[in-house]
């Protein structure tokens, strides 16, 4: 890094540069993945989670049944997942002659390969906005090592990928090509389809497109075709939805049986109602432990023996947590559908989210958003029961992360005042950063730092601008 990064003795050309970077990073994310990973997860099967069958599933199904859903006997599964990281998986499906498991140990590699191109991808981003080699090469740097995005390469989830289609997007809307925009907004368009969190960065690109150019949207002729090109694509999904199952949907449903039953899902929303975390009392309850609840839970004088029978009931006659308790292995069997209580459930924990949002509307609306916004900037710890190595390390690394989004905060603040003309830049990534950050912490809820990724990254770019500009002030300044 030292001799990429700085002015030396061994004068080093920016394409050597270049290639020590991507060499090393491809280098690291291999080590990871070889040997890290099953460090770092704690395990040995760290490639696939519980979200990997959402997608394997759909695509199955529709090659083997010739409908794109997760569950053939569930109406919601089929707006489950939007179809790209499925479509992704198909790909190799077929590659490795018709066998998933094939496929499972082919696609971390991909992304291993596509997240290396995306070092490249960033180098020619920072080099198109910056125009400066010391800049674009920290820029090029910190993504090459970024260990957020490393951690995620081996599993097969839409995280890496999705990344991947986003930078590429970036790669030719701030590029010089002829028909940048147009493959601009198919690669968002692909990236939204892959991990819908993406999608948000649209409008923001739209309109940084006239900040640019400076022209009306229907005389701009790279806005339209940025915008058709997107439509076009992304426009796949709420199509098929309407035209073929009746129904207007733009995103997904994650209401689809099993494991995301009424009773979990309604148990997520009163958890997030009233606290940032759905921890200790999913462990508590599928654990079969007392579960502690803070006092802001007992708004009435019914709601303690309210929730000691929910709890009850969760652990006995709920589909979803009895997924969930198989997963921990504290029962043996699902609760049957003839049998489950997932209704009364469901409708206890939303009367008690009626009752937060009327009788405890500061902490509703004020004290958990602005709890879940904190998490979302300064998250330190791993969840499950880790190594004290691990844990120390990954404290480590969040701190870093920290530091690299409030240096790409302060970037942005200064290239606005310096950098005139990537005002449409400084435009682009403040909209996406607080347009997602603000929906996750006050409406989602559900604070995971994998969904704050693309951001994240975003703002490894104006980060790069405040370390180059702090480095040639030194080096003035030094004698």
């Amino acid at each position: 890094l030292y001799y990429c990064l700085l002015e030396n003795k061994h004068k080093l050309s920016t394409k050597k540069k270049l290639f020590l970077l991507i060499t090393g990073g491809f280098v690291v994310r291999l080590l990871f993945f070889l040997v890290g990973a099953r460090i770092y997860y704690g395990k040995n099967d760290f490639t696939t989670n519980g979200d990997t069958w959402g997608w394997t599933d759909s695509i199955l199904n529709l090659i083997n049944h010739g409908i794109y859903t997760a569950d053939l006997f569930v109406e919601n599964a089929l707006y489950y997942r939007p179809p790209g990281f499925g479509f992704f998986i198909g790909i190799f499906y077929f590659l490795g002659g018709c066998d998933m498991n094939a496929a499972l140990k082919i696609i971390p590699w991909v992304q291993i390969i596509m997240d290396t191109f995306c070092i490249y991808f960033v180098y020619h981003i920072a080099k198109s906005l910056f125009k400066n080699d010391k800049t674009t090469l920290i820029a090029t740097a910190l993504y090459a090592f970024y260990p957020f995005i490393i951690v995620w390469n081996p599993v097969i989830v839409a995280e890496s990928s999705s990344v991947f289609f986003l930078l590429a997007s970036l790669y030719f809307y701030f590029g010089k090509n002829k028909y940048g925009f147009i493959f601009s907004g198919i690669l968002i368009g692909i990236a939204a389809l892959t991990r819908l969190q993406t999608i948000f960065i649209f409008p923001f690109m739209a309109v940084a497109i006239l900040i640019a150019f400076k022209k009306l949207p229907w005389l701009n002729k790279r806005f339209i075709q940025f915008c058709l090109s997107f439509a076009l694509i992304y426009g796949i999904w709420p199509a098929r939805n309407y035209l073929l199952h009746d129904r207007i949907m733009f995103s997904q449903d994650l209401n689809v049986g099993k494991n995301w039953s009424p009773d979990y899902l309604a148990f997520m929303d009163y958890i997030f109602s009233i606290q940032t975390d759905h921890l200790p009392q999913y462990d508590q309850i599928v654990n079969f432990e007392e579960v502690t609840w803070p006092k802001h839970a007992y708004l009435k004088s019914d709601d303690s023996l309210l929730l000691a029978n929910i709890v009850e009931l969760c652990r006995h006659c709920g589909t979803g947590f009895s997924y969930f308790m198989i997963n921990e292995g504290t029962v043996k069997a699902t609760v049957p559908d003839s049998l489950n209580c997932d209704a009364v459930i469901a409708e206890n924990f939303k009367q008690l989210t009626r009752e937060q949002k009327t009788n405890n509307a500061y902490n509703y609306y004020i004290k958990v958003p602005v709890s879940n916004l904190y998490k979302c900037f300064f998250k330190l710890n791993l969840y499950g029961d880790k190594d004290w190595k691990v844990k120390l390390f990954s404290l480590l690394l969040f701190l870093y992360r920290t530091i690299l989004i409030f240096a790409g905060i302060i970037g942005l603040f200064k290239i606005f005042r310096k950098e005139k003309d990537l005002n449409h830049f400084v435009f682009l990534i403040t909209g996406f950063f607080l347009a997602w950050y603000l929906y996750l912490s006050f409406v989602y809820r559900n604070i995971e730092i994998r969904y704050l990724l693309p951001v994240d990254i975003l703002l490894l770019l104006p980060a790069a601008w405040l370390i180059s500009f702090y480095l040639e002030k030194i080096k003035k300044s030094t004698p």
